[in-house]
This record gives C-alpha cells, sequence and structure tokens, in this order.
C-alpha cells in the first residue's frame, strides 16, 4: 500500500506542476493578446446533424478511411464519416448491458485502435463492470465488412478491483 501511496502522491505532484504550467502559459498569453487588439471568438458545431448521449471522446483509426468514432459514457461506440454535413452516426458496438453505470464516474470510458489496425482490425475497449466493481480492458476485433465491433469474442487484457465508484480514468492510447 505504501507504492500506491508514493505513486498517488507522485502523480500529484506532477499534475499540480502541469497545472502550473498551464495557467502559468494562459497568463502569457493573455497578458499578450489584451495589448493586442482581440479577435473575437465564435464557437461552431463541427457536426451540426449529430447528436450524442454523454460522449467522452473522439478518434479514428490510422487506416486512412476519414471516420471518427466516439464514446458515449453508456456504453456505446458510434462511427460516421468526418464531414461537417454528415447527418448519421452508426453504433459499432453497444455494451450498455455489461458496463456499470452506477456512479458518474463509470462507464465505457476509453477506446483505442491497435497500431496496426488496417491490418488486424483490433480495437481495445475500457469500461467499468460489476460484480465485482472492477476495470475492464479488452480486446476486440472489427468486422472488415459490416464495420461492426464483434463483442464476442471479448479477450479480457486487464480487470482492476475499483472500490468506489469514482475515479474511474479510462483513457487508453498507443
Amino acid at each position: 500500500e505504501n507504492c500506491f501511496a508514493e505513486k498517488r502522491h507522485a502523480r500529484r505532484r506532477v499534475f499540480r506542476g502541469l497545472l502550473l504550467v498551464g495557467w502559468g502559459c494562459l497568463g502569457g498569453v493573455l497578458a499578450a493578446d489584451a495589448a493586442s487588439d482581440p479577435k473575437p471568438v465564435r464557437i461552431v458545431e463541427a457536426f451540426p446533424k449529430l447528436r450524442f448521449d454523454m460522449p467522452l471522446y473522439i478518434t479514428f483509426p490510422k487506416d486512412g478511411t476519414d471516420r471518427l468514432f466516439v464514446v458515449e459514457q453508456g456504453g456505446r461506440v458510434l462511427v460516421f464519416e468526418n464531414r461537417p454535413d454528415v447527418e448519421k452516426a452508426d453504433v459499432v458496438i453497444d455494451l450498455k448491458e455489461k458496463v456499470r453505470r452506477d456512479h458518474s464516474e463509470e462507464g465505457l470510458l476509453g477506446l483505442a485502435f491497435h497500431p496496426s489496425f488496417a491490418k488486424n482490425h483490433q480495437v481495445f475497449l475500457h469500461y467499468s463492470a460489476s460484480d465485482p466493481r472492477r476495470n475492464v480492458l479488452s480486446r476486440f476485433k472489427m468486422d472488415t465488412q459490416s464495420g461492426v465491433i464483434d463483442p464476442s469474442p471479448e479477450e479480457v487484457i486487464l480487470e482492476v478491483k475499483q472500490p468506489y465508484g469514482n475515479h474511474n480514468g479510462g483513457m487508453i492510447e498507443f
């Protein structure tokens, strides 16, 4: 347990350092902008015809298809063409029956494409599960014909018990 406590304190120090650096950089940008005539900023919806339910992450595979994938916390992953006029996103996997959502920080929390996804079509998902409460990192395979991520067989790579429903970070990346 001391090892975990030391790592936790080290992460906090790193986070605090990054936070201070971030605020310092922001302060420098704000001071520089205050001296010049600020340009108006406006927010534009990137995909105005699409709606998502609690989206956590948007990513794409490096396979040249120009598709975007959105992870919804409730357990779905959706895909759509990377065009501002796109009208529809398709569900590529729905894990709602497996994903635990009893707490605001639980759910489908991460997605990563294998570095050789264009050849092997492997997708990794990280989600909260029940009985016992835990986080699960699993490998799935996308069907090349349908474009759907096959929910079975699921290859569980890692399971970590989670005593609480909060602080369940889930970002995964290669």
